[in-house]
């Protein structure tokens, strides 16, 4: 069941960061086979110590969960659960990661569309309603210069 999903599920010891266990979909992810005895930080993201963004110290209530995280290592978006687990006698946590790189990469897609059209309208509303230089306010007002 938990190999029959497209999100990355993996289980960490919380004391340890070992691995504990990890599905085939984050394997494939990470062009790896086997996690024995490998801790975490080391086998995702290549580090020596645990990652700065890990959602592990910021769960509450045995919960963790972050809408959008990037990671450096791999120039990649994720969103984060994290759940306490008790697996064969650890105290662990089990992480549930999905990848959202595509959805940030339209969202700002979207807003670079949006922004630029707002800029286009927002110098076309000045140049249609009449944003006269101040030195001919008296020529706008008045009609032509000839009838001052």
């Amino acid at each position: 069941m938990l190999n029959e999903n497209q999100s990355s599920i993996y289980v960490v010891d919380k004391k340890t960061y070992e691995l504990l266990f990890v599905n085939e979909p984050a394997l494939r992810h990470c062009g790896k086979q086997k996690y024995q005895n490998e801790k975490c930080y080391s086998f995702f993201n290549g580090l020596e110590a645990p990652c700065p963004w890990c959602s592990l110290p910021a769960m509450k209530d045995g919960y963790g969960h972050l809408d959008e995280n990037y990671v450096p290592p791999l120039k990649k978006w994720f969103r984060h659960d994290v759940r306490d687990i008790h697996w064969y006698g650890h105290d662990a946590a089990a992480f549930y990661i999905a990848d959202i790189t595509g959805q940030k990469k339209r969202q700002e897609d979207y807003e670079e569309r949006f922004n630029n059209l707002y800029k286009e309208i927002a110098s076309g509303q000045s140049q249609r309603h009449g944003h006269v230089p101040p030195e001919s306010h008296e020529e706008h007002l008045l009609g032509c210069p000839d009838q001052i």
